[in-house]
This record gives C-alpha cells, sequence and structure tokens, in this order.
C-alpha cells in the first residue's frame, strides 16, 4: 500500500474504521505517520469550515484544555466513506476559567455572540454551566461551557453512546468506539433521568437515528451472558458497568506523529467516572444510581 499515490492510500483509509487505523499505525513508523497525517487531514478538513487558521485554532485547543465534540467529533470517528450527512455546527467543550479565552479568540474572528442558555432551566442537574452561541455568516459554534475546570465533563453526559466523542489539540478520543463504528448505540439513561427526556433530548437522538444509528434502550448484548457474570468480566456493554475514561476499553488515540499512537495522554488531569444505568439485557432496572463524578 505504501507505493501507491497519496491520494489512493488515502481512498482505502476512508473505508477503516478508527480502531483499524489505530492499529495500523502500530505496525511501523512509517504507517504511524501515514495514518496520523490521514486523521490530520480529515481533521482539518473538519474544521476548516469554523476557523481559517488551523494552527492557531489547535493552539486554543491546547492552551485552554478544551475540546471539539458532537457531530463532528464523531465523523472522525467513523470511516469517512460511511458518512452520509453534513455537518451544521461546531461544538466546542470548553472548562468555565476558559471561557472567556475562547469567546474572546472567536470574536476577534468576526463570530457574533446571539444566544447564551444557562444551566436551569435548558440543563438541569447538568456538568453543562452554559451554552454560548456564535455565529459567523452562515457558520454557526456552540461554546458549551463545563461547571468544572476539566471541558470533557458534561461529554459523559449525552443522551446517547455514539456521540461520547471528542477531539482534542493532539488527541481523538472515543468511549464507545465498537459500537459506534458498527453504528450501534446505548441511550444514556443517566442523562435521560436528568433531562426528563425533554424535546430537546428526544430531538437529539431522533438525529442520529436518522444518521443511522440503532440506537438501544437495553443493552441487548447482555442477554447471551449469564446475568452477574459480565458485570465481573468487565463487559463494557453493560448498563451496570461503571466505565472510567481511562479504561483499556475507550480509544484515546495520538494525533502527534511523534507520539505512539496509542498515547495515553489526556486533556487535564481528571479521570471521569460514569455509569448509563437503565435496564440491562437481563431486564432487571438499576436500583442504584451512579452519579457522574470526576476523581
Amino acid at each position: 500500500m505504501l507505493g501507491l499515490p497519496i491520494e489512493d492510500i488515502h481512498a482505502i483509509l476512508d473505508h477503516l474504521p478508527i480502531d483499524t487505523l489505530q492499529k495500523l499505525a502500530c505496525v511501523s513508523s512509517i504507517y504511524r505517520v501515514v495514518v496520523i497525517n490521514y486523521l490530520n487531514r480529515r481533521k482539518s478538513t473538519l474544521f476548516a469550515k469554523y476557523v481559517e487558521d488551523i494552527i492557531e485554532f489547535n493552539d486554543l485547543l491546547r492552551h485552554t484544555g478544551s475540546v471539539v465534540s458532537g457531530s463532528l467529533a464523531l465523523q472522525l470517528i467513523l470511516p469517512r466513506a460511511s458518512i452520509n450527512w453534513l455537518n451544521t455546527d461546531m461544538d466546542i467543550y470548553v472548562s468555565l476559567p476558559q471561557k472567556s479565552t475562547v469567546v474572546s479568540f472567536l470574536s476577534d474572528r468576526r463570530y457574533v455572540e446571539v444566544d447564551t442558555k444557562h444551566a436551569s432551566p435548558y440543563y438541569p442537574l447538568s456538568a453543562i454551566h452554559s451554552v454560548v452561541t456564535m455565529v459567523k455568516e452562515s457558520k454557526r459554534v456552540d461554546v458549551v461551557i463545563s461547571n468544572t475546570i476539566d471541558a470533557i465533563y458534561p461529554i459523559f453526559q449525552f443522551h446517547s453512546t455514539p456521540v461520547m466523542n471528542y477531539i482534542g489539540a493532539d488527541t481523538l478520543f472515543s468511549a464507545y468506539p465498537d459500537l459506534s463504528t458498527s453504528f450501534w448505540g446505548l441511550e444514556n439513561f443517566s442523562s435521560s433521568q436528568r433531562s426528563g427526556r425533554s424535546i430537546e433530548y428526544m430531538r437529539a437522538r431522533a438525529k442520529y437515528k436518522r444518521r443511522g444509528f440503532n440506537i438501544q434502550i437495553a443493552c441487548a448484548p447482555c442477554d447471551v451472558k449469564v446475568v452477574g457474570e459480565h458485570v465481573s468480566q468487565g463487559y463494557t456493554h453493560c448498563r451496570k458497568v461503571i466505565r472510567t475514561s481511562d479504561d483499556i476499553d475507550c480509544l484515546r488515540m495520538s494525533l502527534d506523529a511523534t507520539k505512539l499512537p496509542e498515547d495515553k495522554s489526556k486533556e487535564g488531569d481528571a479521570v471521569v467516572v460514569w455509569s448509563l444505568q437503565g435496564p440491562c439485557g437481563s431486564n432487571v432496572p438499576i436500583k442504584r444510581s451512579v452519579r457522574l463524578i470526576i476523581v
């Protein structure tokens, strides 16, 4: 493959999911450079719709510990050839202390603040402090401010697993890479309990169903296992399993060609702990409430 023109190589990589690309990058230093350059090229293409200077924007993400999430991050997780929708906005997740830095960065580039929604009543019992919507011509950027010093905190309260991903300055992360790249997902009951299954919540889930995702309520794969056994074995698709953002089932890939593809550096020093809650494949609802925390 390495003897092919670069455009032909990228056309082949367009059909590979992110976990396969990570494995390919581990084959040799040459493959690592090819894969990471490919991902950075896709990343730059996604960002270029909203910012003119990609290097400058990456520096902002790096300096503030901010990340890009939502549909745009999901597109970098999925094989490019499987994507059948266009992004309509960019979601930047920012820690509370860095809010002014990111908003000022966008304002200096002719983005205008048009709306600000605070945590209550739009995001009750949420890790979101507020959302600042900024527009420039037809471009829209939502700056989602975490109510903590860690930007990634709200991502694990998303409505379902396909969007529990983010792009950092030098990192690509997915909490459920195998499910997401198979266009499967689980509803996050801890999120629906907070939002009360609002219209906005249901619209968000419906959007990903229209994009081809099979969003399940119960973790059906558990049906093939003995109840309780999959918990002790660490079956990560089960709602009873408590996950952490640094466990082995998360995909965290370095986008820096000087580092190994499985580099474990992450945005901030916090580890996010979460559980999806809700019904397991055994059809027994979870009675213990496991709230999202940072330790």
